[in-house]
């Protein structure tokens, strides 16, 4: 699912709650309050478009700031990826269950298929969906498979290795590089939703 359809489908999923809530804040208003009927009743039902709309439009806007930054994805879409060293990222697509080893500038797959993965400086080592092992050297592209995991430690200087879950893998480094700016963008978000309610307060005189 691309960015500009899951875009749509939230726009639509928040206009039908942003309906219901009115709706019922309209009714608790309209039993409730006797001064200013009409408009606090008026209010009632455009606070959730207001409000919601207005975190989710400023969380897109800086959603995509930071990862533009920070070289993540920003959270909608089919494609989640995290950067690694020499303009390569961790890239997962549609599902995240098998994850690649991409290269962002140009888009070309160097390694597919990843279950599991460990980051050692220059060196990422991993094991493939079909039972196969890898070593991948960032900076020089180098690529080596091998049939079982001991072959693979051997390349290591006969370190035994620490491989993780792929998706795993890509949610922690996800969360120590852009984990602060995205808390950030909600709190912002939050905020102008709630200065925009409380000026259209002002602006009806309620």
């Amino acid at each position: 699912m691309g960015i500009g359809v899951s875009i749509i489908l939230f726009i639509i999923a928040i206009g039908v709650l942003s309906f219901i809530l009115g709706i019922i804040g309209s009714l608790i208003t309209c039993f409730l309050v006797k001064k200013k009927r009409r408009r606090k009743i008026l209010f009632a039902f455009i606070v959730p478009f207001l409000g919601l709309y207005t975190i989710y439009f400023c969380g897109i806007i800086g959603s995509v700031i930071v990862s533009e930054i920070k070289k993540v994805d920003a959270g909608i879409g089919d494609a989640w990826y995290v950067p690694l060293k020499n303009s390569r990222q961790l890239l997962f697509i549609d599902f995240p269950k098998e994850g690649y080893i991409s290269n962002e500038e140009t888009g070309q797959l160097l390694v597919s298929d990843i279950i599991e993965i460990e980051e050692k400086g220059d060196a990422i080592f991993g094991k493939i969906s079909d039972n196969e092992y890898f070593y991948y050297n960032i900076q020089t592209d180098e690529i080596k498979k091998f049939d079982n995991e001991s072959e693979l430690i051997e390349i290591n200087f006969g370190e035994k290795l620490r491989l993780t879950n792929a998706y795993e893998f890509y949610l922690t480094k996800y969360k120590d590089i852009a984990g602060n700016w995205f808390v950030m963008v909600g709190f912002i978000s939050l905020t102008i939703s709630l200065l925009v309610l409380y000026t259209t307060k002002k602006i009806m005189g309620i």
